[in-house]
C-alpha cells in the first residue's frame, strides 16, 4: 500500500508501469492489486531476469543490442501518451553479470548511455511540473492562468513524449534495466 499510494502516489484513472524481477512475481502480485485498489486503470509489468539478460549479453551481437524494433516504439508511444505512475520493483544480484565480457556490456552502454541521461532528465522534470500544477490549481484558477499552464504542460509533455520513445527502446530491449546502472 504504501508503494502504490505514497511512493507513487497512483491516482483514479492513472496507468501504472510495474518493473520488477520474476523473482518477485508473489510480492509484485500484491503491487498490482493494490494499484487496482487505487482506482489505477491499467497495470502492466515488464518482467526481466537476470538470467535471460546474462545469455542476451552473452550470445547477441553488439549490433543487434543496439537495434530498436518497432513494437517496442509502439509500446512507448503509447506510455508516454498516458504518462504512468512507474514502479520498480528491484532484486537482482549485482554479481549477475560478472561473468559477461565486460568490454561488450560497456560498448552497448556507451551507445545507448546518451539516450537515457536527457530522457531521464525530462521525464524528472515533467513529473516534477505536473506534481507542481497539480498543488498549485486554486491559485491558478485564481489568477486566471488555466491557458498559460496547460499551454506549458503540452509543450513539456510532447518533448517528454518524444524523447521517451527512446529511452523505453532500450529498457525494453535490456530486459527493463533500472535508469541507475545507465
Amino acid at each position: 500500500k504504501l508503494i502504490v499510494r505514497t511512493g507513487a502516489n497512483v491516482q483514479k484513472g492513472q496507468m501504472v508501469v510495474i518493473s520488477s524481477h520474476v523473482n518477485d512475481a508473489y510480492f509484485t502480485k500484491y503491487v498490482v492489486e493494490e494499484a487496482y485498489k487505487a482506482k489505477a486503470s491499467e497495470v502492466l509489468v515488464d518482467w526481466h531476469c537476470d538470467e535471460i539478460s546474462k545469455l542476451t549479453y552473452k550470445y547477441a551481437s553488439v549490433e543487434t543490442l543496439k537495434e530498436l524494433p518497432n513494437w517496442v516504439v509502439e509500446r512507448l508511444k503509447y506510455r508516454a501518451e498516458k504518462l504512468p505512475a512507474m514502479i520498480h520493483i528491484e532484486s537482482s544480484d549485482p554479481d549477475a553479470m560478472a561473468s559477461i565480457d565486460q568490454n561488450k556490456m560497456m560498448e552497448v552502454r556507451r551507445a545507448t548511455g546518451p539516450i537515457f541521461k536527457p530522457i531521464r532528465k525530462e521525464m524528472e522534470n515533467t513529473y516534477s511540473k505536473v506534481m507542481d500544477m497539480v498543488e498549485l490549481v486554486p491559485i491558478t484558477r485564481a489568477h486566471a492562468l488555466e491557458d498559460d499552464e496547460i499551454h506549458k504542460m503540452t509543450g513539456q509533455v510532447a518533448a517528454v513524449a518524444k524523447s521517451g520513445y527512446k529511452l523505453d527502446v532500450v529498457q525494453s530491449l535490456f530486459g527493463s534495466v533500472s535508469w541507475v546502472i545507465f
